[in-house]
């Protein structure tokens, strides 16, 4: 009807003396295969809110993965390390937590490439292996490669003033963690304070003069004291339970 319309007008302006004008027919009212329907639209909205984004604190919230340079994030409520898991750890200006000849852990040292085991207890290293470490969660460290006198692992233990690898043996003195998740300098981080005894921060027990950048590492009164680690995942020792 449309078109018939059109056809008349045309007709009518030329017996008046006007030139026809061409006009392109209409698609019928039905032809909607260029058309991008509000469900399309809609359906493309929902897919781009759902790609995975990264917060600015840094940490991959929607997949929980590691940072690129491989360091753990903490992320949905958990620390990021897992029990049963070993790691190296390294502070936030780049040296590893090593020891010193005597045992006494500090960043830097004599004696590098220590591995550390996350366990939920001194009694069984491997129990809830797999699982996250919940952000208030607790732990403690197996020294994977002991001390030098003694065969086998030793812990990570609190020895006031510092903190030095002990025997499996002495249990006892195993330090119990708790961390905060920070993102310092462009790269996750765990700032570990003790759960149990009556000093809880961690600090620096005394200066090392022009060596203060191989601090040793102690236990501080004040509990809002805390040192910054990044962990990194690695291998555990062969063998070692």
């Amino acid at each position: 009807m449309k078109l018939q319309l059109l056809s008349l007008l045309a007709l009518a302006l030329a017996h008046r003396g006007f030139a026809a004008i061409a006009v392109a027919p209409s698609q019928p009212a039905d032809h909607k295969h260029d058309e991008i329907t509000y469900e399309q639209h809609s359906s493309s909205q929902i897919k781009l809110l759902q790609t995975p984004q990264f917060e600015t604190t840094g940490y991959n919230q929607a997949s929980c993965n590691k940072w690129p340079n491989d360091y753990v994030c903490a992320c949905d409520g958990n620390l990021g390390i897992k029990y049963g898991h070993c790691y190296t750890m390294t502070d936030i200006n780049g040296l590893q937590l090593n020891r010193d000849t005597g045992g006494t852990y500090q960043s830097g040292g004599d004696i590098g490439n220590l591995i550390f085991k996350v366990c939920k207890s001194t009694k069984d290293c491997n129990e809830a292996w797999d699982t996250p470490v919940p952000e208030d969660g607790t732990w403690v460290l197996q020294d994977q490669l002991g001390d030098r006198v003694t065969p086998g692992p030793g812990w990570f233990a609190n020895i006031l003033p510092h903190m030095m690898v002990t025997p499996a043996v002495n249990s006892g003195l195993a330090a119990v963690f708790t961390g905060e998740p920070f993102y310092f300098f462009g790269g996750c981080s765990l700032c570990l304070r003790l759960a149990a005894g009556p000093y809880r921060g961690i600090s620096s027990p005394c200066p090392l003069g022009a060596m203060a950048n191989m601090a040793h590492l102690g236990a501080a009164i004040n509990p809002v004291n805390c040192k910054a680690y990044r962990f990194q995942e690695i291998s555990c020792v062969k063998g070692v339970k």
